[in-house]
């Protein structure tokens, strides 16, 4: 079992956005929905248009655990699902393949995600988790979770597991 340090530079991960939304907007715009909400990516690529536009919430259920959860969108995030979500079909992946009409595969996140990293000089450990990784040292204040990082912390696994296993390396 790897335990993945999340990444903590700002500047790396700001250089990281950057560059994933100059490579296209649907892989700057993975990473930013997996910051912003700290999903599992299993949980983040099958997800439609019609799932998070003009929504306050995403309401989900967790591929892993089968259980229904109910997720706030921050402001940010609305904002930026309108503004990718343009000019796109409700019955349209948010992450849609280029080659197949399907959305991407985790194997295709991972090569999109840790290839990137890597042209930074990110050279740690990456797995398609990273992005719900790097979710907590880089909180936004509107999450609609908790007030703190360290309250999210302090929750109990089963509220916040993929948060919970992020900082205790369990689940891995």
């Amino acid at each position: 079992m790897n335990f993945v340090e999340p990444i903590r530079d700002k500047a790396k991960l700001e250089e990281l956005k950057a560059l994933l939304k100059k490579q296209s907007a649907r892989n700057g715009f993975l990473l930013m929905f997996g910051i912003n909400t700290g999903l599992r990516i299993s949980d983040i690529l099958p997800l439609k248009v019609e799932d998070v536009r003009n929504k306050s919430h995403l309401l989900i259920t967790e591929k892993k655990t089968g259980k229904r959860k109910r997720f706030k969108l921050n402001q940010q995030l609305q904002e930026a699902i309108r503004s990718y979500t343009q000019g796109m079909d409700d019955d349209e992946f948010l992450f849609a393949s280029s080659k197949r009409p399907q959305p991407i595969t985790r194997v295709r996140a991972y090569q999109i995600l840790s290839g990137t990293a890597r042209k930074i000089g990110l050279k740690r450990s990456w797995h398609t988790h990273s992005a719900e990784d790097v979710w907590v040292p880089f909180l936004p204040e509107d999450t609609g979770h908790c007030d703190t990082a360290d309250d999210i912390q302090s929750q109990p696994p089963g509220d916040h597991a993929a948060l919970h296993r992020n900082h205790t390396g369990s689940d891995r």
